[in-house]
């Protein structure tokens, strides 16, 4: 048997898509990905998804290391995005189509212009363990606005679901910065930010004086020429 460090709390990013746009902090306990098969007549788009650093172990049997708690390694997470949440467009049969007990005159067996959206994993809606992820369900909630039309509802939700871009936890999670020293990486950033809030103001003010020393000589220059 072979152990294989496994993403425990893979950390999920939106998309541009209404339903996980400003979407953050969404986690899911080993997440499940989604596969495509590329039917024709059928549309996949991606709109929840691992980060760029992923690593993927196929079930269902598999051991988990205790040591990916403290001390994963990150030559294992080398793939790229893995789907969790997807949206399927396009031409759809039901599954029951040729089941005798639903051959009846209202049942619809097929749609032209079918719409459906997946999820990987049931947590999605489970309470979570840390406060931090606790509205993590609202996804839920705008799959279904988004699929009854109600985009307004969806806006005032994705609102607050947002993390502030001033969050330095956030930051180094959106550019991948989470490998290596965490803590080493977030106080070489604050000091970054400190440094360029200190130095900033001084350097526009320097700029500013400089432009208006130097259109102030010009208008002199012009003047003693009239004259």
């Amino acid at each position: 048997d072979t152990n294989i460090s496994f993403p425990i709390y893979p950390v999920l990013r939106g998309s541009q898509h209404p339903i996980t746009r400003n979407i953050s902090n969404i986690v899911i306990y080993m997440g499940n990905g989604i596969i495509f098969n590329r039917k024709p007549g059928l549309k996949f788009q991606t709109i929840l998804a691992t980060s760029t650093s992923s690593a993927l172990l196929e079930g269902p049997d598999y051991q988990l290391d205790s040591r990916l708690f403290f001390n994963p390694d990150p030559d294992v997470f080398v793939n790229p995005p893995i789907p969790l949440g997807a949206i399927v467009e396009g031409r759809m049969e039901s599954y029951f189509k040729e089941k005798p007990q639903f051959q009846r005159s209202d049942f619809v067996s097929e749609v032209k212009d079918g719409k459906i959206v997946i999820f990987g994993d049931r947590e999605l809606y489970v309470d979570p363990d840390k406060p931090i992820y606790e509205k993590r369900y609202q996804i839920i909630l705008n799959a279904v606005d988004w699929l009854m039309g109600r985009e307004d509802m969806i806006n005032i939700r994705s609102r607050h679901l947002q993390e502030s871009i001033l969050d330095i936890a956030y930051y180094m999670h959106k550019n991948n910065l989470l490998w290596g020293d965490p803590a080493k990486k977030e106080r070489r950033i604050k000091m970054e930010v400190k440094i360029i809030a200190t130095l900033l103001p001084s350097l526009i003010l320097i700029a500013v004086g400089g432009i208006k020393s130097l259109h102030r000589k010009r208008t002199k220059e012009f003047k003693n020429e009239e004259i």
